[in-house]
């Protein structure tokens, strides 16, 4: 009687082992990202322009909630950014969101690029507000990026632009940072076929890829069941034997 057994090819032959490793460790990486931004949020939800950095010395200890690290952090953040520093932070979470949830996180490099240009972009319409007089710093709403790249369209055309055209510029600025802001968190038509295409294709290696265990005779055993030759041979003879005599007595 023929007997089979079944043997895994490898230990990790459909990959699920290394999908699984893959899996644990973006949640890690999200995690680790999601953390992060959450302090750079605290110190900068807690900075104040008195307490010491690389642009003011004093010798109070730093008020920050995240002490003399998060004071110097979150004063370079506000230094060059401003404002815009909040909407710096927006992206990153959302890709580290997706990480930790095993979804797509959007992150390739037109998202990083206008995760870049959008907070310029935001910095700049910032700078083109009016400032307030409890602005502690000298710059302006969208720190030292905001004043420069507010100033460019002033220098283009050889003269200080009016207030309709800085109000119609701020709004302009405005609309293409939220563009590119979303575009950076992945949100959008082009966005979500994009992923549907990955998604699609990441499912067609699986379905190629199962593969049946493979079936392993066991050869001892069909040796021990398999007839030889002098068997076949008497079972004919005997076969014979009994038409043979059947015949003769028909007759």
């Amino acid at each position: 009687m023929r007997s089979t057994r079944s043997v895994p090819i490898s230990l990790d032959s459909d990959g699920t082992l290394r999908r699984l490793a893959k899996r644990n460790i973006a949640g890690a990486v999200g995690l680790g990202v999601i953390a992060l931004a959450a302090a750079l949020a605290a110190s900068l939800a807690t900075w104040t322009v008195d307490d010491p950095s690389f642009s003011h010395a004093t010798d109070h200890a730093a008020r920050n909630v995240l002490g003399m690290p998060g004071a110097i952090v979150a004063d370079l953040l506000m230094q060059f950014l401003g404002l815009a520093a909040a909407l710096f932070l927006v992206p990153p979470v959302i890709w580290a969101w997706r990480l930790l949830f095993a979804l797509p996180s959007r992150s390739g490099r037109l998202a990083v690029l206008a995760w870049v240009g959008g907070s310029l972009v935001a910095a700049a319409a910032l700078a083109t507000m009016p400032m307030p007089a409890t602005w502690p710093l000298p710059t302006g709403l969208g720190g030292v990026a905001g004043d420069l790249l507010a100033r460019l369209p002033a220098l283009a055309l050889g003269g200080e632009l009016s207030t309709l055209a800085n109000l119609l510029l701020g709004s302009i600025l405005t609309v293409v940072a939220v563009a590119l802001s979303l575009i950076a968190c992945g949100f959008g038509k082009r966005a979500s076929a994009v992923e549907s295409l990955v998604a699609a294709r990441g499912r067609a290696p699986a379905a190629k890829t199962a593969r049946k265990p493979a079936v392993v005779e066991d050869d001892d055993a069909d040796e021990d069941d398999r007839p030889n030759n002098f068997a076949i041979l008497m079972g004919a003879m005997a076969h014979l034997r009994r038409r043979l005599g059947s015949g003769l007595r028909r007759l």
